[in-house]
């Protein structure tokens, strides 16, 4: 007898479907991500708006501004075409300059990438997708809170300018451009989450991109080059939003919508030919055997921070060496604005580069210790365990053990349930009982996986997304 099996066509409702729940769950779960975005984009725009309306109260400071600091080349490789500098809008969006170039894609592509990749990456899509929940789902989750919060942080920056006494229209328009290029970069991360495997590569390549733009920015606005549709930080800029009705241009309005749609487009082909949990760009195997020095706390720690101490110690040092190479230019702008130094308290413009560098440095150092105290939060999920029974970290395999390296043995389930730990002797021969330790923490860390599984099965059921059954594999989780 045949029997016939039938196949449901992917069509926009089916891949699709439920993702009013799946935004629901995710705006729950996720709001911290989705709040710092918009607190951070408007508080920074706030706070600027309201110190150079205290900075430059008249016409004539106005006017020194613009033909001091508006003409610095310095300034404009920095933050970018001014225009408008006589008006305290034009003042304004300059200086967010540099700070918003980078905040702008930066808290886009982050929250994008944590959406996607970072809840796939960690098991929560997996869990969600064993409901009715369609091909596309999260991926469209992702957009839709993408463009959420940029709207909202939008609308905000808008509201913010226009109470310290910036105009209505020129508010609005720069407002609507700092949405959008939160939006298109939110776009480029929702890509960099379907081509890589790993979410911590998504974040370096998305900080990567991010540099690439803003150098290639800097360099054709510090030469006075007209080629600033190349790089999408020139674009806001020219939007003109304080310049007169006639100034104002949309074009940079269309750009980021249309790049926004086709990363989006071409996310969405990833996210249907790719596999759940699978990328592009897979992470590169590790090597055969561990190093004696991640048994110890001082080696894993040095091996789990190594990237971000590296990184942000070559940015410190740039940082300095660029201050160093400006410090002239710089003092001498500085010291012809006498109102900057009032305002910072300071009594010369060198004092201002001292304080910039230290600024950095502690950004810098703040950054490290941040990585280590994730570093030290994954002693609860057990990702330490085998570095606190004194063990070389060896690869997570799915036969029901840890395999140790260097032939020191198997960590293996019997058949009664007790977790033994043998040892192979040199020549492959003999297998004996060693370590109790290492059962102990090996146990612990199962014991843990499982409970999590257990409540992450609850949570499902809660919110009436389960179907099926949660099966609960035997070895030790990964």
């Amino acid at each position: 007898m045949t029997r016939a099996f039938s196949i449901t066509p992917l069509t926009a409702r089916t891949a699709l479907s439920g993702l009013m729940r799946m935004i629901g769950i995710s705006v729950r779960t996720l709001w911290p991500a989705q709040l710092a975005v918009i607190v951070l984009s408007a508080g920074m725009v706030a706070a600027t708006a309201r110190g150079i309306e205290g900075l430059y109260p008249t016409e004539a400071d106005r006017a020194q501004y613009a033909a001091t600091v508006g003409v610095s080349t310095v300034n404009i490789a920095f933050n970018g075409r001014g225009y408008d500098l006589t008006s305290l809008g034009g003042i304004t969006a300059f200086e967010i300059g540099i700070t918003g170039q980078l905040l702008y894609p930066l808290v886009g592509m982050i929250l994008a990438i944590h959406l996607t990749r970072r809840q796939e990456e960690a098991g929560r899509i997996e869990l969600l997708t064993a409901g009715r929940l369609g091909a596309l789902t999260p991926l469209g989750a992702g957009i839709v809170l993408v463009v959420a919060d940029a709207a909202i942080a939008g609308a905000l920056i808008a509201a913010a300018m226009i109470v310290v006494g910036l105009p209505g229209a020129g508010a609005a328009w720069y407002g609507a451009g700092a949405a959008a290029c939160i939006i298109f970069f939110g776009a480029l991360g929702l890509l960099l989450g379907q081509l890589c495997q790993s979410a911590r590569t998504a974040y370096l390549a998305g900080a990567c991109a991010v540099t690439a733009a803003f150098l290639v920015r800097a360099v054709l606005d510090g030469m006075d080059v007209d080629l600033t549709w190349i790089s999408p930080l020139g674009w806001l800029p020219e939007i003109r939003a304080f310049g007169a009705a006639g100034q104002r241009r949309a074009w940079p309005l269309i750009a980021y919508g249309a790049g926004f749609l086709l990363l989006v487009a071409v996310s969405g082909t990833l996210a249907l030919r790719r596999d759940l949990g699978d990328g592009l760009l897979a992470p590169r195997p590790g090597p055969a055997r561990a190093h004696r020095g991640l048994a110890t706390g001082i080696g894993l720690t040095w091996r789990q921070c190594r990237s971000a101490v590296t990184v942000w110690g070559v940015l410190a040092v740039s940082w300095a060496l660029a201050m160093g190479l400006m410090s002239k230019e710089v003092t001498e702008l500085v010291d012809a604005n006498p109102a900057i130094l009032r305002s910072m308290g300071l009594e010369r413009g060198t004092d201002l580069l001292v304080m910039m560098a230290a600024v950095v440095s502690a950004s810098a150092a703040a950054a490290v210790g941040v990585q280590a105290g994730g570093v030290l939060g994954q002693a609860g999920g057990g990702a330490v365990d085998p570095a606190a029974a004194r063990t070389p970290m060896g690869r997570v395999v799915d036969d029901g053990g840890i395999r140790l390296p260097g032939g020191h043995g198997d960590l293996i389930p019997d058949p009664g349930g007790e977790h033994l730990v043998r040892q192979r002797s040199a020549g492959g021969a003999e297998d004996r009982p060693h370590g109790r330790s290492r059962v102990r923490h090996a146990r612990r860390a199962h014991d843990r996986g499982v409970r999590r599984a257990l409540r992450a099965r609850a949570a499902l059921d809660g919110a009436g997304l389960a179907s099926g059954r949660l099966v609960l594999h035997r070895g030790l989780p990964r």
